[in-house]
């Protein structure tokens, strides 16, 4: 409450466990959205590619996500 209070707008956030879920997200966000993986084990996420900013479409999301996946199956 009290960061509402201060700030004029805040992000908006959620998680989604797959792609379908991640575009329905975005699509209830607005876009353009910034996607980043969750890792209990991977302390530096931009280190595997795992933060995706900008993306302006759904269409977007998904290639973006699909090369996500890729990106972490080979780190």
């Amino acid at each position: 409450m009290f960061l509402r209070l201060m700030a004029s707008e805040l992000v908006n956030t959620g998680l989604a466990t797959d792609k379908e879920q991640a575009v329905l997200l975005a699509d209830s966000i607005g876009y353009p959205v910034v996607m980043k993986m969750t890792s209990k084990t991977t302390s530096h996420k931009t280190d595997v590619g795992g933060v995706v900013v900008n993306i302006q479409s759904a269409e977007q999301l998904k290639e973006e996500y699909d090369a996500l996946m890729i990106r972490l199956e080979k780190s």
